[in-house]
């Protein structure tokens, strides 16, 4: 594991968007996050010369309610009828 640095972060509430700059390895690393105005959905774009060499990975971590309380409240549809894979 690398160390990050150099870290510049700049938030636009009107766009929802999160712009970070910053180096691992002596390399910049440019990542936008996008938030959807009204959905619970997110886009990243990641740009490093890092990611093509292999040398850096993607690792999101998201703090949710377990899938079949998802599941239930975007349709309706309990455990008991569907199985998860």
């Amino acid at each position: 594991m690398h160390e990050i640095s150099s870290v510049h972060q700049e938030l636009n509430l009107w766009k929802g968007e999160i712009h970070s700059i910053f180096e691992v390895m002596n390399t910049p690393v440019e990542v936008t996050t996008y938030c959807h105005q009204d959905k619970d959905m997110i886009a990243v774009e990641i740009k490093s010369q890092l990611l093509k060499k292999g040398l850096l990975k993607v690792n999101l971590r998201f703090l949710i309610q377990p899938a079949d309380i998802l599941i239930r409240a975007a349709t309706g549809i309990t455990r008991k009828n569907i199985s998860l894979q």
